[in-house]
């Protein structure tokens, strides 16, 4: 069980985090901060995180705290200015989109995409991985990155369905997850490099 703040496995949640909003396949449960303490968005508080969330998702609830727990892990500097979380598994034959510097095709071809494998600089410039996780983007983002790239990237189709993923804390807060990470690296299986031809889903 959860303290007053943090989570079963000792991950706190960042100073600004108030609401986090978890998308089950037995439906969605968001809850809500008040002071030191969660509870039910539509309710009173409970306790600590794992407790209020326990309380509001469907039966079982441990995949998805699990996931929960994983994405707080990996915020790494993000966490001080997340104010939201937004966590689901993603539906079958869902996709996203990776984009990532042509050098790295034949990594990534051959081991998939894993944040410890990163050689920098990164899309937008980084110098290392801004959070623990895989940055995923829906179509939008993909012509947005490809306009604030420093070269002609690649860009891989991620078939994501039944992985959890979380909203990106820089996109938004963590308010919606149109940018969103997978806090495990992704099988070389899930991933089609993209083509020059405009991008559209299946």
């Amino acid at each position: 069980m959860g303290g007053p703040d943090g989570e079963g496995d000792g991950t706190p949640p960042g100073p600004l985090l108030s609401r986090v909003e978890v998308v089950t396949p037995g439906g969605p449960a968001a809850v809500a901060r008040d002071g030191h303490r969660w509870g039910p968005v539509d309710g009173p508080a409970v306790g600590g995180l794992d407790d209020a969330l326990r309380a509001a998702l469907p039966e079982p609830a441990d995949a998805a705290l699990a996931a929960v727990h994983a994405a707080l892990a990996g915020d790494g500097g993000q966490a001080a200015f997340r104010r939201a979380l937004v966590v689901r598994r993603a539906e079958p034959g869902e996709a996203r989109f990776h984009l990532s510097a042509r050098r790295n095709r034949d990594s990534i071809a051959a081991h998939g995409l894993d944040w410890r494998r990163m050689r920098p600089p990164g899309i937008a410039g980084s110098t290392g991985p801004e959070a623990h996780g895989i940055f995923l983007c829906d179509e939008d983002g993909v012509g947005f990155f490809r306009m604030v790239s420093d070269e002609d990237p690649d860009v891989w189709r991620v078939e994501v369905g039944g992985l959890w993923l979380h909203s990106d804390a820089s996109s938004s807060t963590g308010l919606d997850d149109a940018w969103a990470i997978s806090a495990r690296p992704i099988a070389a299986g899930r991933l089609t490099l993209c083509g020059d031809a405009p991008i559209r889903s299946a």
